[in-house]
């Protein structure tokens, strides 16, 4: 579920909105999914 929602962020966002002008919903949303993939084998 972690890789579906990082995808899903990179892919879901328009291509007017760089990394730093996203919600800050999106930012911990983000790095929990990346941290749960780094550390859930």
């Amino acid at each position: 579920g972690a890789i579906n929602f990082m995808v899903t962020t990179q892919n879901m966002r328009s291509t007017a909105v760089t990394l730093d002008q996203i919600s800050m919903f999106v930012w911990t949303s983000y790095l929990t999914s990346f941290l749960l993939v780094l550390s859930v084998p």
